[in-house]
């Protein structure tokens, strides 16, 4: 059950955070934006809202670089926090590589949805190999906490 749950939460997680990579317009706000076209890389800073469709990303700095005009890897700075429907992340930094398909939050990392929630120090996880780590917190421990009414009934759908 525990694994059946992990994998769901991870996977939800990572659609929410990778969707500014998807084709569909993006809106972002910002206090600044310093756009540096020689090296295709363009800063956002001063309480950034991303909004992609049903996904919205905040921080305090956002930091995107571009190859050809597509997204290849963006940073978050500075209560990140990110919401998808019924799935809710937060964390001190979050880096998303999309060649790779790596998904990383950093320092007090939590993913929340109905299935339950996961935290830890460091949550990362691989899109293209659908696995997920995740370094224990300052207490020393991995805490999840799954709810088992939820996690059974997605398992019959």
């Amino acid at each position: 059950m525990k694994k059946y749950f992990f994998s769901i939460t991870c996977l939800l997680m990572v659609l929410c955070f990778a969707s500014i990579a998807t084709a569909e317009p993006v809106d972002i706000a910002s206090e600044s934006v310093n756009v540096d076209h020689a090296h295709s890389r363009a800063e956002f800073t001063g309480a950034v809202v991303l909004i992609q469709g049903d996904f919205t990303l905040k921080c305090d700095r956002l930091e995107a670089w571009y190859v050809k005009g597509d997204l290849d890897h963006a940073e978050a700075f500075g209560h990140v926090t990110f919401h998808r429907k019924d799935i809710n992340g937060a964390s001190k930094r979050a880096s998303f590589q999309k060649q790779t398909g790596i998904l990383i939050l950093f320092e007090q990392a939590t993913v929340r949805s109905p299935e339950g929630t996961v935290s830890g120090e460091k949550i990362t996880h691989n899109i293209q190999t659908e696995t997920t780590h995740v370094k224990k917190t300052a207490d020393g421990r991995v805490h999840v906490t799954i709810d088992a009414d939820k996690t059974e009934a997605l398992k019959k759908k």
